[in-house]
């Protein structure tokens, strides 16, 4: 597949984390060469001049932060403009020392024996301010959260507030608290468990890995003066999610055929062209890649037949989605076995917790069962290693138990279907977190922007 110069939050090493390597190893391969020849000369070893050498270690930095761009990012995989100052400020603090000092016997000769500290209080100050203002951020979100949940529950006409509220109220009072005690909870969240035979609503608390010493079984919330106490349900293992594109499956770009996912339905929109819905990583070879109307018009396979070009893709937080106009779409349909959906699209509730629901992709064809739906806290790990943190994503597994459930699909189901008995169109198979659950994105905001029906 051709590489373009840009790549956000891709898996695969993108050109320009290529340029990153190659400007960190050509100043080292030039130190070694200098080296060796003047060696073979009878020179002295290393021979650089304090301009050389300012100008080499500049280098090396900027291929750093080329070849691993998560060192300017915040803590939500966002870019962060103080990360680059400090970069920026300790690199030229660093410059202007190698070029004055690179020929001097000791640090008295370059004039800083009195001010050596200060500097580097400067700079671990300047990483301290960093710090401070990224949690600060993340405070004042967390603080208006509160805010909004508690006044929430102010306006309310009820005497007293509903386990749901009481578990969202517990959210808003004590994840960061629980986050600085247990490094090793991924996220929390409000979610279903039967409890005594019975649905409940708990408090979910997704873990990094399976250890679970100390996490309480219980939370207290403080409210209007009362106390009260909310159970906890702890998920272990809970990662990053990978995409589930593989070297086996029915649709795929021209450029990478090897590359292959599903489909999950076709669609019309308002000019009555219709489409085929998938996943845009699954055309973009996993690629984070945000093409929007930029597609090249690609040509599109589906069971090693042209069906169409790719005519849309959309990779960020609202979702992983790509569009293909079909040649003939009612062709299309007549020849393939195709899930008719009326247009029916069910948006999932907390009452959908615990049912089961048909996994369809190219892979898979079984029943999962729906574990949670989580806002703004699941993402899928694109090439490189960075990720998209979606608005919402639901969780599946093969068990209605969600501590000890495993994934329904596989690798190439990215981009198939996820519907309930009432053949009612719940999301796109995205994902999966390792050996622990299947990550599906919901239609429904997609496909209103888009005035799309699904058929």
């Amino acid at each position: 597949m051709n590489r373009k110069l840009i790549k956000k939050n891709e898996s695969k090493i993108s050109v320009l984390q290529i340029i990153g390597f190659i400007l960190i190893i050509l100043p080292i391969l030039y130190i070694i060469g200098k080296y060796i020849y003047n060696l073979t000369n009878h020179q002295s070893a290393l021979g650089l001049t304090p301009e050389e050498i300012a100008v080499l270690f500049f280098i090396i930095m900027l291929g750093f932060a080329f070849a691993f761009p998560d060192l300017l990012q915040d803590q939500n995989c966002g870019l962060s403009t103080m990360r680059i100052i400090v970069f920026m400020m300790t690199n030229v603090i660093c410059m202007l020392l190698l070029k004055i000092g690179w020929d001097k016997p000791d640090f008295g000769a370059i004039k800083i024996n009195e001010y050596w500290m200060g500097i580097i209080a400067f700079i671990f100050g300047a990483k301290a301010t960093q710090s401070f203002f990224e949690a600060w951020a993340n405070r004042n979100n967390s603080s208006q959260r509160a805010d909004n949940d508690i006044n929430t529950f102010k306006d309310s006409s009820v005497a007293q507030l509903s386990d749901e509220q009481l578990v969202k109220l517990a959210i808003t009072q004590n994840e960061d608290h629980l986050k600085i005690i247990f490094p090793n909870i991924q996220f929390l969240n409000d979610t279903i468990a039967i409890v005594n035979g019975k649905r409940k609503d708990v408090l979910g608390i997704y873990l990094k890995d399976k250890n679970d010493s100390g996490i309480p079984a219980n939370i207290s919330v403080n409210y209007n003066n009362k106390r009260y106490t909310v159970d906890t349900k702890v998920f272990p293992n809970v990662s990053m999610a990978k995409t589930s594109g593989g070297m086996d499956g029915s649709i795929a770009n021209e450029r990478s055929r090897l590359y292959t996912g599903s489909a999950c339905c076709v669609c019309q929109n308002s000019d009555g062209e219709q489409f085929i819905l998938t996943n845009c990583h699954v055309l973009t070879e996993g690629d984070l890649d945000d093409p929007l109307d930029d597609t090249d018009n690609d040509k599109v396979y589906y069971n090693n037949d042209v069906i169409g070009t790719w005519s849309f893709g959309i990779m960020d937080k609202s979702g992983d989605f790509a569009m293909v106009l079909l040649k003939d779409g009612d062709e299309f349909i007549s020849n393939n076995n195709v899930e008719q959906f009326n247009n029916q699209l069910k948006p999932v509730t907390k009452d959908d917790y615990l049912t089961p629901v048909t996994v369809r992709g190219n892979k898979s064809n079984q029943t999962g069962f729906i574990i949670d739906k989580a806002k703004k806290k699941i993402g899928i790990q694109y090439n490189h290693g960075q990720t998209i943190i979606f608005n919402e994503a639901i969780l599946l597994g093969n068990t209605p138990d969600g501590t000890i459930c495993s994934p329904v699909s596989d690798f190439g189901d990215s981009g198939g279907a996820v519907f309930n008995d009432k053949m009612e169109l719940i999301g796109i198979i995205t994902g999966t977190i390792d050996g622990r659950f299947t990550v599906v994105i919901s239609l429904n905001d997609f496909a209103n922007i888009h005035s799309l029906q699904i058929i």
